[in-house]
């Protein structure tokens, strides 16, 4: 099987790949597969059958397809694809109710973001993270309507609960 048939088959599944299961925004791999066919269409129509009618508009959108878009967009699936992972190296267990990563907030950078998309009651998911074996390494600092505060050493991680989405953020350079 090809690179590009078994990731996509890896992570559209949620299948494990020698890690924590992966899971992608996804709206993001459907955008992927129209771009993916639409540049194969454009590459046929301008490269294989050498279609000039169309001009240089149709050249320069293959050009942005190939060139910008898709890896962009691969990239970010390629982050997403990690997200989990990255927060259980910095000690946060993820929550099962996890549907997916979503957008390019992936754990990535000095300030690193994660936002997941959820089903799950918010109570259920700050319950799950109060317990201490959830967040190893990290002391419950203070908690706030919807939101708990933790602390390790010099670093700070906030957890903000919505009723489709949970955001974790890590302030890794406080002074």
């Amino acid at each position: 099987m090809c690179f590009a048939a078994r990731f996509l088959l890896c992570f559209r599944t949620h299948l494990q790949c020698g890690s924590p299961p992966v899971t992608m925004d996804p709206a993001l791999l459907t955008f992927l597969g129209l771009i993916v066919a639409l540049a194969a269409l454009l590459h046929h129509v301008f490269v294989v059958r050498r279609a000039d009618d169309a001009g240089a508009q149709g050249k320069a959108g293959l050009l942005v397809l190939m060139a910008i878009l898709i890896p962009v967009v691969v990239v970010t699936l390629w982050h997403q694809a990690g997200a989990s992972a990255r927060l259980a190296e910095i000690g946060f267990a993820p929550h099962p109710a996890f549907d997916a990563s979503v957008g390019v907030a992936s754990g990535t950078g000095g300030h690193p973001v994660w936002v997941f998309s959820t089903t799950a009651d918010p109570e259920s998911i700050l319950a799950f993270y109060r317990q201490p074996g959830n967040h190893g390494g990290w002391s419950l600092n203070s908690e706030a309507s919807r939101m708990l505060v933790f602390g390790r050493g010099r670093e700070r991680a906030t957890l903000t609960v919505g009723r489709e989405a949970v955001v974790f953020s890590v302030d890794t350079a406080r002074n």
